[in-house]
This record gives structure tokens, sequence and C-alpha cells, in this order.
């Protein structure tokens, strides 16, 4: 009786632990102090969106933080600083995003 008991409860951690180490999150190395991790999330969709870092810092002279994020071809793009060099006088970026079905949309410049 107590050596099926003992199995049952060898087993049921067993079971229990595995799950557990799914859960385990290998997230890329902290880019800066101004950064918060987003961890993954489903869009309505049902796209997910992997955990990426996001900048709350101040914002930069002529650089922009670019997030990690889908390409054309579905490929991950780790996140990255741009730099900006307006194309003209009064031209001024806005930032990318993403659009309600999860598709990143870049950034671009608007002119006044």
């Amino acid at each position: 009786m107590r050596k099926s008991i003992r199995l049952l409860l060898f087993i049921a951690s067993i079971v229990a632990f595995f799950p557990l180490q799914s859960c385990v999150v290998n997230r890329p190395a902290r880019p800066g102090s101004d950064f918060v991790w987003v961890t993954s999330y489903t869009l309505p969709g049902g796209v997910l969106i992997p955990g990426h870092w996001k900048y709350v810092g101040p914002p930069r002279h002529r650089t922009v933080w670019i997030p990690g994020h889908y390409n054309r071809r579905g490929d991950w793009v780790n996140g990255r600083w741009k730099k900006l060099k307006p194309p003209r006088r009064g031209a001024y970026w806005i930032p990318g995003h993403r659009a309600p079905t999860g598709r990143w949309v870049p950034g671009y410049w608007r002119y006044r």
C-alpha cells in the first residue's frame, strides 16, 4: 500500500514538473535601463506577438527605438535603434505600430 502511494506521488510530481518547464521564457539581454519587458500576448485576430523590450525613457535627439516585430516574410526582427535624418525641413517621424491584424506598420515621415 505504501509503495503504491509513493509511486503515485512520484508520478504526480513528474507530471506536474514538465508543464512548468515550458513556462520558462528566454528573453534577450536588456538593451538599457530605460526599457521594460512586454510579455507575449495574442491579438483579437489570433496573432501571437512574442515578448519584446519597449523603450519608456525620454526621447532621444534624432534617434528612435524600433521595437521587435515580424517582417513581411514572417521572420522576427529584434528591436534596435534607428538614426533619423529628416528628408526636409518641417518633417516629423511617425513611429511604427501594429495594425489591428497584428501586421507591423513601419514608421514614416510626415510633413507639416
